[in-house]
């Protein structure tokens, strides 16, 4: 498969917010969570396909097609088994299509085979970039936010302070949003660092 020398290019993170921002409703309340992801590719035209053995058989858990239906093919262990894994990696993965579709569609894959050409395509430096790009997406897709400052902003004001969360704080925090937002802690705990960089290094001095 012959691939286009067209290059990604580098994207600040306020920028990526911003395409976040553009793409997923800051939902106002409680109710609206957490982020219905599969919803949010329907409505983007894009189909899931479960893979048995994907991760066994390649080492990757998921992959999109751009050879003119957009599909995100993902492990089905995964997919059928681990929630909120299977939900990061979706929301990773449409990353992928919103910040870099014009130049992963010019790849036009279609299999796992084209998916490693195209990979093999890009420099180490595009590698990194792309996939930081993506985790950048997908944190805030599944956390949005305008809601995740609200509920941050909230639950420290009820504690007077940041100076006053200590280790069975901060583990309460980090539960109430992975419970709301379907997320895992490294996800919870990535967003905070982008929004709270003060509060997250105290945490990183006096807690981990």
């Amino acid at each position: 498969m012959k691939m286009s020398r067209q290059r990604i290019k580098f994207l600040r993170d306020n920028q990526i917010i911003d395409v976040v921002n553009n793409f997923v409703p800051q939902y106002e309340t409680d109710l609206s969570l957490p982020v219905e992801i599969e919803n949010l590719l329907c409505l983007n035209g894009i189909n899931i396909i479960t893979h048995k053995d994907l991760k066994r058989t390649y080492g990757i858990e998921s992959y999109i097609t751009t050879n003119g239906v957009d599909k995100i093919v993902i492990d089905s262990d995964i997919y059928m088994d681990e929630e909120t894994r299977a939900r990061y990696t979706l929301a990773h993965e449409f990353g992928h299509y919103i910040l870099h579709g014009s130049f992963i569609k010019s790849q036009n894959i279609s299999s796992e085979e084209e998916y490693f050409d195209f990979r093999k395509s890009i420099t180490p430096e595009e590698e990194k970039r792309i996939e930081i790009q993506a985790h950048i997406f997908a944190g805030y897709t599944l956390i949005p936010q305008a809601s995740f400052r609200c509920k941050i902003d909230s639950l420290i004001e009820n504690l007077g302070g940041s100076k006053n969360i200590g280790i069975v704080e901060f583990r309460a925090i980090m539960k109430d949003i992975t419970n709301q937002y379907a997320c895992s802690d490294m996800v919870a705990f990535k967003q905070l660092e982008y929004e709270y960089p003060k509060i997250y290094e105290e945490l990183r001095a006096t807690i981990l």
